[in-house]
């Protein structure tokens, strides 16, 4: 074997790993890349069906919340309906029964207070 014949052999296997070096590192680069856009893809899609159901789970909460308050409003628009006509009854009853009525105020142990009347024609 010449020297020539060495160096063109040990030449060619040199420049054939070398290409084969690169063609596998920017194929391998690129698979790893695809994989990486993959891997991001699902997990924006998860992040953004979490988010989905938290909205839909916060819409149906603000709607029960907004059917609460209106049955809330009602109950209340009732009761000062109901309070109105008890001052009424109780100012026409002042009118007739007034000066036959004496009413004392007691404070119960749990803090509530208590009108008693005495005197009311039965």
């Amino acid at each position: 074997m010449d020297f020539t014949t060495v160096l063109n052999d040990s030449i060619t296997a040199i420049i054939a790993a070398a290409i084969t070096f690169f063609s596998t590192y920017f194929m391998t680069k690129r698979k790893y890349q695809a994989e990486t856009k993959n891997i991001e893809s699902q997990n924006t899609q998860s992040i953004l069906n979490m988010y989905k159901e938290e909205i839909t789970y916060m819409e149906n909460r603000s709607k029960n919340n907004e059917e609460k308050i209106k049955a809330l409003e009602q109950k209340v628009e009732q009761l000062i309906q109901e309070n109105i006509a008890l001052k009424e009854k109780l100012t026409d009853f002042e009118k007739k029964y007034g000066k036959q009525m004496k009413t004392h105020k007691k404070t119960e142990k749990d803090g509530t207070k208590q009108i008693i009347v005495e005197g009311i024609p039965s």
